[in-house]
């Protein structure tokens, strides 16, 4: 296609074609106009690439952007009679303007922008479009601009792209969407990206088992998946990838052990007296002061310090676990089971250390007598403690699930821009254009006979293997 040629000129005397008024009363920039020509004695016919010649020229005028003015682009174009037989004649038009279109490619992309790079709503992209270029456009203009830029985008670069770069760790996870939807996610928590997603109607072992076939389809071959303690992962990870190992989010598993030692806490808490009540109004004889029984008061406001990280105290804070201490000497031993809980899954140890520590917080008598602390220790059974601490058999690999759940907020944040996006249709275009647009703004990312890519740290590699 030939080159084109870029003037910005004002104009002044000749507005007429634009349709705008040159005078300037409200204090505006006039507008600007840009000519392109694209109008050579010979231009391949759009269907088969034959050439044909040029027998009249015309032109057509497109709305462009430029700040604070209105832009237009003077298109001067070629009308040529066909030689082959899809047609009798055709036209010639530049990339930024094809034919049917009445505002540029620049247009299109700020629309698409906006929405999908700055999370906006419609409203408000019209409303910068309208202050910022003085360019009004319709609510089915923007839609339209997002089904271009969906028919732009390229799968198969991207799927070979995820290939090329993928390291050996999988974070899957389910969102459930709706009644009749749910998204299925896999990603890449050490290269941070997005691997694969699925639109399914159920949250099933069916749907997960087809999901995983789309992955192993694709040429995925994970070394270490991260997942939540949900059964679907349990039997269909190893029927398909009969070596690779299977990493339970530590974090829920916390997260519902915390829970029943703050109900023990509480329960706890309960068997202090309650403060005494008294009549409403004034005391009977002056200068007589209420006396209160607030330590069960005390306990109940602090409960969160028995599970609190003992490395994220505060001054306060051991100030007030003191005073809790000698109100219920009962709450050292739950202290000390959260502090012999954290410490199974300290980074830097191995698998030997972790297992040792299990055993012997499972078989202590102190933590088998109270009934909150047993119920935890019946949590941690061996094959599923032994799911929890793959991560300590290697250098570089994710203990939680939280990458997964990064894009599952994403997700959802996305999803509030366009409350249209409630449709199978409509929400598969939404999420590849968003991984198409973080896929341009990795770092891994190598545009077109463009540089090398540029080296990421060691850890983003998963290293190698430790011992048990």
């Amino acid at each position: 296609m030939p080159a084109s040629s870029f003037e910005w000129v004002v104009r002044s005397n000749h507005s007429e074609d634009a349709g705008v008024s040159p005078n300037n009363s409200k204090g505006k920039r006039p507008p600007l106009f840009e000519s392109i020509h694209v109008a050579p004695k010979f231009w391949p016919c759009p269907h088969c690439g034959r050439k044909g010649r040029r027998k009249a020229r015309g032109a057509r005028f497109v709305r462009s952007l430029a700040f604070g003015c209105e832009a237009w682009l003077r298109i001067t174009y070629g009308v040529y009679r066909s030689r082959c037989g899809c047609q009798r004649t055709f036209r010639s038009f530049p990339e930024e303007a094809p034919p049917g279109w009445h505002y540029s490619r620049a247009v299109r992309r700020a629309v698409v922008d906006g929405i999908i790079r700055d999370q906006m709503p419609t409203t408000r992209v019209r409303t910068r479009l309208r202050e910022d270029f003085l360019l009004d456009v319709s609510v089915g203009f923007i839609y339209e601009c997002l089904d271009w830029a969906y028919e732009e985008i390229s799968k198969e670069d991207y799927r070979d792209w995820v290939l090329e770069n993928f390291s050996g760790v999988l974070c899957i996870d389910e969102l459930h969407d709706s009644r009749d939807r749910k998204l299925l996610l896999a990603t890449d928590p050490l290269n941070d990206f997005t691997v694969h997603f699925a639109i399914a109607k159920k949250c099933d072992q069916d749907s997960m088992d087809a999901y995983l076939d789309e992955l192993k389809a694709m040429g995925i071959v994970p070394l270490v998946v991260v997942t939540d303690g949900s059964s679907l992962y349990k039997q269909a990870l190893f029927e398909r990838w009969h070596e690779v190992e299977h990493q339970l989010c530590v974090f829920h598993v916390l997260k519902e052990a915390n829970e029943h030692i703050l109900r023990g806490v509480r329960a706890l808490a309960k068997t202090l007296p309650k403060p005494k009540k008294y009549r409403r109004g004034r005391p009977r004889k002056r200068g007589r002061p209420r006396k209160r029984d607030t330590r069960r008061a005390f306990v109940m406001k602090r409960v969160h310090l028995v599970v609190k990280r003992r490395d994220r105290w505060t001054d306060q804070d051991h100030e007030d676990w003191e005073k809790m201490s000698q109100i219920l000497p009962e709450l050292e031993t739950m202290r000390r089971f959260v502090d012999d809980l954290y410490a199974l899954f300290q980074q830097g140890s191995t698998k030997k250390t972790a297992r040792f520590r299990r055993t012997r917080l499972v078989n202590n008598p102190a933590y088998r007598e109270n009934p909150h602390l047993a119920r935890v220790c019946r949590m941690l059974p061996r094959e599923k403690f032994n799911k929890m601490i793959t991560f300590l058999g290697w250098d570089n690999v994710d203990r939680t699930s939280n990458h997964v759940e990064r894009s599952n907020r994403s997700f959802r944040q996305m999803q509030k821009t366009r409350y249209k996006r409630r449709h199978a249709t409509t929400i598969t275009k939404a999420c590849w254009l968003f991984l198409i647009r973080r896929w341009m703004e990795h770092p891994l990312y190598r545009p077109p006979q463009a540089q090398p890519p540029p080296r990421l740290p060691p850890k983003t590699q998963p290293g190698q293997k430790r011992a048990a």
